[in-house]
């Protein structure tokens, strides 16, 4: 069933139950709610990803996160820069193909998907740094007021992988006018129980960063 208006189709689905329970894990662990929810990011990312698809300028293939950050870990600050502007580069063509599609379709992109507003700036965070989009962090937060944006996360990768983000965060956001404005990186600490009950801060093997981000006059 088609819906105009909104530019959604509704459709029935048999999955398998292995698949459900997977799903059914997902939603315990993460805390969410919608089965749907799940589903769409699923398909959707199954379609970002499809190697076979050749409308994709920029082919996909899925690397292990202990490879890709062996990689990093070999890089250094000219490398990094480079690697996050061909990973820009690839999200503004991915951008370009929905717009494309869309267009050919007859359908308007929501705000979010315009260049120069909140609503878009939102939008990248969102789709490319959180666990809703490339899942690039255990944990990642973020918050607006005004022209300003917060954007704190958490990893278990060192911390050249910190200063990749903060390369390809800020190439995303200049396209709409932001800057950064403040950085910080630093070690993740637990207070963790020692063998003899005592509870005492550890440093662990992962990195914590944060990002003020401001619209530039």
């Amino acid at each position: 069933m088609s819906d105009k208006k909104t530019s959604s189709s509704v459709f029935t689905l048999r999955l398998d139950n292995y698949i459900i329970d997977e799903i059914e894990l997902i939603k315990d662990t993460y805390g969410i709610k919608s089965t749907a929810k799940i589903i769409k990011q699923a398909l959707n990312q199954y379609i970002t990803m499809n190697p076979i698809n050749a409308e994709r300028p920029n082919p996909k293939l899925i690397l292990s996160h202990n490879i890709f950050s062996r990689l990093l870990e070999a890089a250094d600050e000219e490398t990094l820069e480079e690697m996050a502007d061909i990973s820009y580069q690839n999200g503004k063509s991915d951008e370009e193909q929905w717009e494309i599609r869309a267009n050919a379709n007859n359908c308007k992109l929501p705000c979010k998907f315009i260049s120069n507003n909140v609503e878009h700036v939102i939008e990248i965070i969102k789709s490319v740094f959180t666990v809703d989009g490339q899942n690039w962090f255990e944990n990642a937060l973020y918050s607006n007021k005004d022209n300003e944006f917060i954007f704190e996360g958490e990893h278990d990768m060192q911390q050249n992988f910190s200063i990749f983000i903060k390369h390809l965060l800020s190439k995303y956001l200049a396209g709409d006018g932001y800057g950064l404005v403040q950085e910080d990186f630093s070690q993740i600490r637990r207070i963790g129980k020692n063998p003899d009950g005592t509870s005492s801060e550890k440093l662990l093997n992962g990195m914590k960063l944060r990002f003020l981000v401001k619209k530039q006059k």
